[in-house]
């Protein structure tokens, strides 16, 4: 899936979900594995490799897949309204 100039606020679900993500955007992201933006408990549904809540993706950086991670099911941009 490829998603072009998403918009600064709100929360953006990923249908589907995504294990790894590149952001070639101008926004650095922070993306969720919950679908409504919310942070869980850390190590929750994740691998230790992505952290236990969130993770924070910078601009023109990418996230590989890691064996046993959940997908991401929605991301919000960085200063956006969230």
């Amino acid at each position: 899936m490829k998603i072009q100039s998403p918009d600064d606020d709100g929360c953006h679900r990923l249908p589907g979900g995504a294990h790894s993500v590149r952001n070639y955007t101008v926004d650095d992201i922070r993306l969720y594995v919950g679908e409504d933006c919310v942070l869980t408990k850390a190590g929750d549904d994740q691998s230790g490799r992505t952290g236990g809540e969130s993770f924070y993706l910078g601009t023109q950086m990418s996230v590989p897949f890691t064996p046993g991670q959940s997908p991401w099911l929605s991301y919000s941009v960085v200063g956006g309204g969230a």
